[in-house]
């Protein structure tokens, strides 16, 4: 087998499979799974195909069953089926990854480069808990090289595929619409995927609010017309200037003291 570059999208000789693989997308969509394309990958024998589901657990069964069919419709073929996410490991070969497309309807409706930004930052903090449940052995695959970035950091791009996180150039045009989570392994279980993507989602909501928080201005002359006799920040200032003029005496001071009392312990008593 000759170094990878010719096997990607290959057709004729540089291909083998492909009969398996349309058999496979047949049969998933006829048992109603949404299988969107396929393609042949880096190295010889080296398959990817797109599942398009819509709802967490749609998209976690869908993804399921498709592997089922696929080891199923295998034993007709003769052929052995591995996910593991580097499955050749000497030379310059890229793994296999089980990319994650995700969105939610504030990210396709609404978007704004900012709420993804807190969303990237929600994706940043918990990436270890995002690796933990992306598969096993996915630190032969995440390296930094062969478009994927190093497991032990988090980075994402416009059209990066070497980034943790890829937007997609439509994406970014307006922010609206997907982003890519390539960091999760071919063996990866779908479930624990979407409930770490979804567990980010959620603390963006967090973030969103800090951060709305940290932005709000106060206007002192607008709380001081609501408020009858609340003072401006300068009112205040200038009050605190001119605090020499008040008066400490023995009828002040006896109002703001207590006269102490003597606490007596008996240590013999319990």
């Amino acid at each position: 087998m000759e170094p990878q570059g010719k096997y990607y999208c290959g057709v004729g000789s540089n291909v083998v499979g492909r009969e398996f693989v349309e058999k496979h997308t047949n049969l998933c969509l006829e048992y109603g799974i949404n299988i969107t394309g396929t393609n042949a990958e880096v190295a010889l024998g080296q398959w990817e195909y797109q599942v398009f589901s819509m709802g967490k657990l749609n998209s976690g069964d869908d993804l399921w069953m498709s592997r089922y069919l696929l080891y199923k419709l295998s034993e007709e073929y003769g052929y052995d089926i591995t996910l593991h996410p580097k499955p050749i490991q000497h030379g310059e070969w890229n793994g296999s990854g089980l990319h994650a497309n995700f969105s939610n309807d504030k990210m396709r409706n609404e978007g704004g480069k900012e709420y993804f930004e807190s969303l990237f930052a929600s994706l940043d903090a918990r990436h270890l808990d995002h690796i933990k449940a992306y598969g096993s052995s996915n630190e032969l695959r995440l390296t930094g090289n062969f478009e994927t970035q190093a497991i032990d950091k988090f980075s994402w791009g416009v059209s990066d595929r070497g980034a943790s996180i890829r937007v997609p150039k439509s994406t970014a045009e307006n922010w609206k619409g997907y982003v890519e989570d390539r960091r999760p392994g071919s063996n990866a279980d779908p479930y624990k995927i979407i409930y770490e993507i979804c567990k980010s989602i959620e603390n963006t909501k967090i973030i969103e609010e800090i951060k709305n928080k940290m932005n709000f201005k106060v206007d002192t002359n607008t709380i001081k017309d609501k408020y009858n006799g609340t003072l401006s920040n300068d009112e205040l200032f200038e009050e605190y200037k001119n605090d020499e003029d008040y008066q400490m005496d023995e009828e002040t001071m006896k109002a703001s003291n207590i006269e102490p009392q003597e606490v007596k312990f008996d240590i013999k008593k319990k």
